[in-house]
């Protein structure tokens, strides 16, 4: 999967965060995101 594509589809999406949080749980090398992703206060903030 393209991570950074990825980013970009949940940043343009409401319910993006949730998704991004389980996807990202499955994969422990890159397991950090999650912590990223919950500290951001709005979804647009991902934006590439």
């Amino acid at each position: 999967m393209d991570l950074f594509g990825f980013i970009v589809w949940i940043s343009r999406s409401p319910s993006g965060h949730v998704l991004f949080i389980l996807n990202v749980c499955q994969s422990s090398w890159h397991y950090w995101i999650v912590a990223s992703c919950i500290s951001l206060p709005t979804s647009h903030s991902l934006s590439i």
